[in-house]
């Protein structure tokens, strides 16, 4: 009984931490998004410590690199075809391939792992302790997941079905930095592929609002 409480109050309160500094205090001062990232990672480590699990057991590891890779690129390759095609329907596809967009790639890696340790090494993991079966505590994960991309439809739907397929292939055969590789691939096809009236510039938030308004007031200039 304590020990489900203590799951459920830190899942409460890692929603609570991702959500507020989404809706209320993302740009309140300049240090938000580094202070946001302490306490997630305080979360994180903190829970890890008190069931005394290992870096492997959460899925930063190697030993089987190889099969997740496969297991994943399996799964993903036909979302990424299927983007590619909707970019190059609609004639939108705006890939920029030079040496200064690597920092921009990076980021985007280390922001793809922070969200799949999220998603998979906290939220799944705890959800599992308090919830019955394998299929539970995945909805409920991806669904957090999906709630955290509010109120952006693209990214709600799509981190829906990334989040499902995540949490299956953790389970299979848990990889964190594999998840977190394929699903920056994703961000960056999904970026560069379609038009940004369906990404809302990947925006989320009250940033996505802002975006949208932007959009509007530049196509009623011309």
């Amino acid at each position: 009984m304590i020990a489900r409480g203590r799951a459920w109050f830190e899942i409460v309160a890692m929603t609570a931490l991702l959500l507020s500094f989404v809706w209320l205090w993302r740009d309140s001062f300049v240090a938000a998004p580094a202070v946001c990232l302490i306490l997630f990672l305080a979360l994180g480590i903190g829970a890890h410590t008190a069931r005394r699990e290992a870096a492997a057991d959460v899925g930063l590891r190697f030993d089987n690199l190889a099969s997740t890779l496969v297991d994943a690129l399996i799964c993903v390759a036909p979302l990424i075809v299927l983007t590619l095609a909707a970019g190059w329907f609609v004639g939108s596809t705006s890939f920029r391939l030079s040496l200064d967009a690597a920092p921009g790639v990076l980021r985007v890696w280390v922001f793809a792992l922070l969200w799949q340790y999220g998603l998979l090494a906290f939220f799944y993991r705890r959800l599992g302790e308090v919830l019955p079966g394998s299929m539970l505590p995945a909805l409920a994960a991806s669904g957090l997941y999906s709630v955290l991309h509010l109120p952006n439809p693209l990214l709600c739907g799509a981190s829906l079905v990334v989040g499902l397929l995540s949490c299956w292939l953790y389970r299979r055969s848990p990889n964190l930095v594999v998840l977190g590789t394929v699903q920056a691939i994703l961000i960056l096809c999904v970026a560069g592929a379609l038009p940004v009236e369906w990404t809302g510039g990947m925006r989320v938030g009250p940033q996505f609002f802002e975006f949208v308004e932007r959009l509007q007031n530049a196509s009623g200039a011309f």
